[in-house]
């Protein structure tokens, strides 16, 4: 079981400290040089006062594919960094933190893609449908062929550092010091929004709006893991969703500026919102189906440890 595999190896409080310090360090100290050293490049060659455009790759000038590229390279190294933790510091194997499984189930994996993908371009059509007159066809052949082949290679990057980290190694975590799974669901949930409040949607739509999207959809994703026993669900839901979006649809306020195929001028996050949670119920209701999930209550109240973090 998934959350039982949590009290594999060493737990010891120290080795979660200094593991997340590791992660954080590998991530925007090593990670983030590049991107760094491109924008202070960029701005030292045309004279670009460091705060203009601080990470607008338009303002700096800097190829958007190259600026999403850049932008990926610190979740890959944060990935790295967890993985030579949970090995070094641990002692577990990386499957302990992924799924409850013997192995990872791709077969979830790519069902939960294919879902949230006819979904998520449903919900893109309604939101066309909303406001189409803001919307602007920009297909550019060349630059297109490179995003496709920057997203599906490396954005998968981010997206699974992020269910690694959240999802996984810090919901495991958390359960060991609470006999509930319900506390690390909301724990990691309310941190995976909060992760994003530096997000520019929060500056252009608020922060009332758009946290509570970011924290509704960390609550979906911790669901699918406790519910399912593993993250396999959630990493194909996330990775498709960030795939699509930076295939598809971008806005001047969006994190991923990408040369899309179509950029949109404007965007009601209020009916986003609602599309949102009519996605989030449709996919569960698909899902529990599928894999015949036991009832909520059976599965958020059994737990078959003592807290062991020291």
């Amino acid at each position: 079981m998934y959350f039982e595999k949590s009290t594999i190896g060493n737990n010891k409080l120290w080795t979660y400290i200094v593991s997340i310090i590791l992660v954080f360090l590998f991530s925007q100290l090593l990670g983030a040089l590049p991107l760094g050293i491109v924008v202070s490049a960029v701005r030292t060659a045309g004279n670009i006062a460091s705060t203009t455009g601080a990470l607008d790759p338009v303002a700096l000038g800097i190829d958007l594919n190259v600026f999403l590229f850049l932008m990926i390279i610190p979740f890959a190294m944060g990935l790295l960094g967890l993985w030579v933790c949970i090995g070094s510091i641990h002692k577990k194997k990386p499957l302990d933190i992924i799924t409850g499984r013997n192995k990872f189930d791709w077969k979830r994996f790519f069902f939960a893609t294919l879902i949230w993908g006819i979904i998520f371009l449903v919900a893109a059509f309604a939101s066309y449908l909303n406001d189409p007159t803001s919307y602007e066809f920009q297909f550019q052949p060349i630059k297109f062929i490179i995003l496709l082949f920057v997203v599906v290679l490396f954005l998968p990057f981010q997206t699974s550092f992020e269910e690694l980290i959240f999802r996984g190694y810090i919901m495991q975590g958390i359960s060991l010091i609470f006999k509930n799974k319900w506390i690390p669901l909301l724990i990691t949930s309310i941190l995976f929004g909060l992760m994003h409040i530096t997000n520019p949607e929060i500056k252009e739509f608020g922060i009332a709006i758009m946290l509570p999207q970011y924290i509704l959809l960390g609550l979906f994703l911790g669901i699918l893991v406790v519910m399912d026993d593993g993250l396999e669900l959630a990493l194909g839901v996330h990775a498709i969703n960030n795939i699509f979006s930076a295939l598809f649809i971008t806005h001047k306020s969006s994190v991923l500026q990408t040369p899309a195929l179509f950029k949109t001028n404007t965007i009601d996050p209020k009916f986003e919102l609602i599309v949102l949670c009519f996605s989030i119920v449709l996919f569960i209701i698909v899902i529990s189906r599928k894999y015949k999930w036991k009832s909520w209550k059976t599965v958020f109240n059994k737990i078959n440890y003592s807290p062991v973090i020291e």
